[in-house]
């Protein structure tokens, strides 16, 4: 068994959320809905390129601008944005001063390998965590995974596509990173 293929593991890559949280993309896979396209989109998280030549459809001075604009916003509001990487796992995204040192120091091509994902803000929880046997009251944020299972074939098409479980990870209010361990 081969998993995933080249076409589902591109699927989950941050450029490929990036493009489809574009204007008219789920239109593109919901042709006739665009009611359930216009709720999907109403709960994405702003998705930015920093790479000035990705809009084929507008001149190089207007990508400059609009970079140029958006990078200016993040530095205005660091701790609404996160940087990230086209990497999976924790560690490697940019937050805050962090991510504004980055923004005002990397060169265009080295921009372009990252995104600008406005920051998900869940309300922080009163929690019991238990530490080294201790239990400790404190504030964290929770997070839900939702997972699903799918096994297709070339020759024969989809043969399973269903709901697979969940995870919710917990993490102290303050960490920027991670989930259960963080």
């Amino acid at each position: 068994v081969k998993c995933p293929n080249v076409a589902y593991q591109l699927a989950g890559t941050k450029k490929v959320q990036q493009a489809l949280a574009a204007p008219g993309m789920l239109e593109r896979f919901l042709p006739d809905d665009s009611d359930t396209a216009s709720e999907l989109r109403s709960v994405f998280a702003g998705l930015y390129s920093l790479d000035a030549a990705a809009g084929t459809d507008k001149s190089n001075s207007e990508q400059e601008n609009e970079l140029r604009a958006l990078i200016e916003r993040v530095v205005s509001h660091p701790e609404q944005f996160v940087m990230k990487p086209q990497r999976e796992g924790g560690g490697n995204n940019f937050y805050g001063e962090e991510m504004v040192a980055q923004l005002r120091s990397l060169e265009k091509t080295q921009l372009a390998a990252f995104i600008l994902m406005e920051r998900i803000q869940p309300p922080p929880q009163l929690a019991e965590c238990l530490r080294d046997g201790v239990a400790v009251q404190r504030s964290c944020l929770c997070e839900l995974g939702i997972f699903g299972v799918f096994v297709a074939h070339n020759s024969s098409g989809v043969h399973w596509n269903e709901y697979g479980g969940y995870l919710l990870r917990v993490k102290p209010a303050e960490s920027d990173e991670g989930g259960v361990a963080a």
